[in-house]
């Protein structure tokens, strides 16, 4: 397989062949990973989730005003949305994108699909950090690059898209700075820790959960680190995590969200519910058969993770396992304790919520189940080698190219499989969870409403972020006349906002509309309808109804 690259300090400091090998397949992987992600963006998902609206029109109002789209200013301890209080990071990371290119569904599934694209290289750096081994971080780097439950996961602007790359990093910056009792490393992973628990609400239990294990494990590296590090890190954690803790567990609006998922509103909560709930997380039927059940988080039929990856994953976990119990060699003990303790602590978040599983509160699996799989790669070619190392060099490479051409074909037919239902199946399957049509439909309205008094929508999730989003409404106009009520732990709830009502009209109005357009789904049958018709005073009334 791979094995340290070795620079020859008489040749010009040019790299080794094997050198050049590596660093075409970590750009391979990264090509791949791109063009998975990148294709079609606006077209699949076919349409805009509201809270991809929600993300991109705080953002827009952000840039343009300093306040979110109801009038908080700089809220990094959390987003108010829809009354849910989301995390905050990547509509602050979509800011400058929107501010440069637009308010575009493609410019917000950009910068998630590139936040992605990012975990390529980062897993590669950890799986050499961790296993010392650079043909544990390129296979980690092409199973990344592949991964359906990843490559979907990106193409959407949703604050979990941020959990797999953030997570990875964070253990990197984590490991890196233990093993070289580097100060300034462990200041800056206190930045990218916080950071990291301002990405989804899983993250503020899993992030110090996962940081206090992994200083048990370099509990001997503390020591060799200065006070003054130590404890401007902590502040730093601290300033960063701090207000975002406060809001989600004290502010009674801030908290509306765990309140309404908490297992803990249960009627009744006990030993096995809450062991069932945290083995549903390794189920077979969540990681290969159907995920969660919902088509919006994985493609129905699928699960998070491939059938094909199963004997690494497998031979990866005893790999693991034998490398706690072995004592040679320390640094590979401290990494598979690690890479253990990540992959245990994984359903504790999602496991106090309910439904459960959940695929988006288990996404911080996706770096973990790489690096599992990649190491029982390189430990079955490992075994194959010492198995046949009385045979000549060329029975050895034989050996290893049909494992090669048999892991690529089973995975090969695999992924064949799924990107062809993804790429052109898939997106008719939620066109009505993405509420494909309302686009277009307000478009119309947008030419055709002129002299309108009333314009009303019904039959659509949080209507209201749509029109602001897709009219580029003011944010100083929306801050100053959106009226929204507040009922938490309800969602927020909008009825009107200029002359648009959320809704729907009254039977009179009703009983006078007459059809102007159809917006259809590809198989024919209508997914919004245009009606129009007059008040009692004779001007204009619209309304857009999802049939």
């Amino acid at each position: 397989m791979f094995h340290t690259m070795k620079i020859n300090p008489q040749a010009n400091l040019k790299p080794s062949p094997r050198a050049t090998i590596e660093i075409c397949l970590l750009l391979g992987a990264v090509v791949v990973a791109v063009g998975l992600r990148y294709a079609n963006l606006k077209g699949i998902p076919p349409a805009l989730n509201q809270d991809e609206a929600v993300n991109g029109y705080d953002a827009y109002s952000l840039f343009r005003t300093g306040r979110d789209h109801l009038g908080h200013p700089f809220p990094f301890a959390g987003l108010e949305s829809f009354g849910d209080w989301t995390s905050p990071l990547l509509t602050f990371l979509t800011i400058p994108f929107v501010g440069l290119l637009g308010l575009h569904t493609e410019v917000l599934r950009l910068v998630s699909a590139t936040v992605g694209v990012l975990l390529v290289p980062i897993i590669y750096l950890l799986g050499c950090e961790l296993w010392q081994r650079r043909s544990v971080g390129i296979l980690a780097a092409w199973f990344i690059a592949v991964l359906p439950w990843h490559v979907h996961l990106s193409r959407w602007a949703i604050p979990p898209t941020m959990v797999p790359t953030m997570i990875a990093l964070t253990i990197l910056a984590l490991v890196w700075s233990l093993r070289r009792w580097s100060n300034l490393g462990l200041i800056n992973t206190a930045i990218i820790a916080g950071l990291t628990f301002a990405s989804y609400p899983t993250m503020k239990l899993y992030v110090p959960l996962l940081v206090g294990v992994v200083l048990l494990i370099y509990w001997r590296s503390i020591k060799h680190l200065r006070f003054a590090a130590i404890s401007y890190a902590i502040l730093i954690f601290v300033v960063i995590a701090g207000p975002i803790l406060y809001l989600s567990t004290f502010d009674p609006a801030g908290r509306a969200r765990l309140d309404q998922v908490s297992i803990f509103r249960a009627t009744h909560v006990d030993a096995p519910l809450l062991i069932r709930q945290y083995a549903s997380y390794f189920s077979p039927r969540f990681l290969f058969t159907a995920g969660d059940g919902d088509p919006m988080h994985v493609p129905s039929g699928y699960g998070v993770e491939q059938y094909s990856a199963l004997p690494f994953l497998l031979i990866g976990l005893v790999a693991l396992g034998y490398g706690v119990v072995q004592t040679q060699h320390p640094r590979r003990r401290a990494a598979s304790l690690v890479l253990l303790s990540a992959l245990v602590l994984y359903p504790v978040p999602g496991s106090l919520t309910l439904p459960s599983p959940h695929v988006l509160r288990g996404a911080h699996l996706i770096p973990l189940s790489a690096l599992v799989a990649a190491i029982g790669a390189v430990t079955l070619a490992d075994l194959i080698i010492r198995l046949l190392r009385t045979r000549r060099p060329q029975a050895r490479r034989v050996a290893l190219l049909m494992l090669t051409v048999i892991a690529c074909g089973s995975f090969g037919r695999e992924l064949f499989g799924f990107y062809k239902d993804y790429f052109h199946t898939y997106p008719q399957q939620v066109l009505g969870q993405f509420q494909y049509g309302l686009e277009q439909a307000l478009s119309y309205v947008h030419d055709h409403a002129d002299g309108a008094s009333e314009i009303w929508i019904s039959n659509a999730n949080e209507a209201y972020i749509y029109v602001l989003f897709y009219e580029r409404w003011s944010p100083d106009d929306v801050h100053q006349y959106l009226a929204v009520r507040r009922r938490p732990p309800a969602f927020n709830t909008v009825d009107t906002f200029d002359k648009y009502h959320f809704g729907e009209p009254s039977a009179a109005q009703s009983k006078a509309l007459t059809i102007l357009y159809t917006i259809s789904y590809p198989n024919g049958s209508p997914a919004y309808e245009v009606l129009g018709g007059q008040t009692k005073e004779h001007k204009p009334i619209f309304v857009i109804r999802h049939p």
